[in-house]
């Protein structure tokens, strides 16, 4: 989930057996072929359930980390210099 390949690959996948259906003759189809429910299901599984939402959890838990970084570094240094 933390790579968004896997979901692009995925959806590529899909793509090209949709179209090897289409141009098939044979219904037999490969038996190693993810049938199209499964696949559906399997899509959503891989999806963020709220794109916009992830973003912004993602963007402030960067900020968060960064103020926290010089925050500590702020710290320490009028802290050493109490010490010393």
């Amino acid at each position: 989930m933390k790579t968004p390949a896997i979901q692009n690959d995925f959806s590529y996948y899909r793509r090209t057996i949709a179209r090897q259906r289409m141009c098939s003759t044979d219904d037999a189809g490969d038996p190693m072929e993810v049938n199209t429910e499964l696949a559906n299901r399997m899509s959503l599984f891989y999806a963020h359930a709220t794109p916009m939402l992830r973003v912004l959890s993602d963007a402030v838990s960067q900020f968060v980390l960064e103020v926290s970084e010089s925050l500590n570094d702020e710290f320490y240094s009028k802290n050493t210099k109490i010490f010393k």
